[in-house]
């Protein structure tokens, strides 16, 4: 297998010298052909791939953000699962939903919001019924098409990524359903965030979001269908990390899989994972402990 860990320049490096077989000079000298720019730089080692089997030896090393009262119990004993299953088992965020009188029923794909049931299958046409006043289609929207798992293949800081590194983004849309109360507030006053670390293959993952866009049009060549795009968008962003230009790059698995806690290499509280040496330099302005980036 092919470790794709680029969330690191170390780990960037170690990824582009084993897909296209160069030592650590070679890619030097890359570097320097290619003036330090991505773009240039891609074009000059995508002709040294050889072969797409690399593709089906691809390990990606994903991270996925979230926040827990409990060490990450529920994560470290069933796996890492979207919100629906999330909201299906008893855990500290299925017991909020109760708190404020929203629960889920998976054998009826219906969310119960204060004795009134709701089809999943039915959120959109639901939603133009309700009120203006009343965000329970928004709920319902996240439920029914975002019950994915979510990770970075790389960001340059996670401590400044949106609310995930305060409380889970589903957290909001309960809000914007019930309103803010006491339950909510004392509830996230209570959360950690943690970084879980895990290992997947492109076969588990939804690489439709790793396809290039058509302004991208240097990583369509090569071009040999969608395995081979996603295996120049991986490299590319390797180059970037390695270049210190790289953006968020996000891996999604399809709606409702589980990441098993066999795949799970680590889970570590946020401000342990920043100040890890070799987990998180990412190349650039490393995380502060109050998420600012310092130099």
């Amino acid at each position: 297998m092919i470790d794709c860990d680029i969330f690191t320049i170390d780990g960037a490096r170690r990824f582009i010298k084993r897909v296209v077989d160069m030592d650590d000079c070679g890619l030097d000298e890359m570097l320097v052909r290619g003036c330090f720019d991505s773009r240039k730089v891609y074009l000059l080692v995508r002709r040294r791939v050889d072969g797409l089997e690399l593709v089906d030896q691809l390990m990606l090393h994903l991270r996925h953000l979230t926040s827990s009262s409990e060490k990450c119990k529920s994560i470290r004993d069933g796996g890492l699962l979207g919100v629906r299953d999330v909201l299906s088992r008893d855990n500290e965020l299925s017991r909020l939903f109760k708190q404020c009188d929203v629960s889920y029923n998976p054998e009826t794909a219906k969310v119960v919001y204060r004795g009134t049931a709701y089809s999943l299958k039915n959120y959109e046409s639901i939603e133009h019924r309700l009120d203006c006043s009343c965000s329970i289609g928004r709920l319902l929207n996240v439920l029914a098409t975002d019950s994915c798992v979510n990770s970075f293949i790389y960001s340059p800081c996670l401590k400044q990524y949106s609310v995930i590194s305060r409380h889970p983004e589903i957290v909001d849309s309960l809000e914007a359903c019930v309103g803010v109360g006491d339950n909510i507030d004392e509830w996230k006053s209570r959360l950690v965030p943690y970084v879980v670390e895990f290992v997947a293959s492109l076969d588990q993952l939804d690489a439709t979001n790793l396809i290039p866009d058509e302004g991208d049009d240097h990583l369509f060549c090569p071009c040999e269908g969608p395995r081979c795009l996603t295996l120049n968008v991986l490299l590319y962003k390797a180059i970037q990390v390695v270049l210190g230009c790289c953006e968020e790059t996000y891996a999604f698995l399809p709606q409702d899989n589980v990441v098993d806690p066999d795949s799970i290499i680590s889970i570590l509280p946020l401000s342990e994972f920043c100040s890890s040496k070799g987990r998180c330099d990412n190349g650039g302005p490393a995380c502060s402990e109050d998420g600012a980036w310092r130099l």
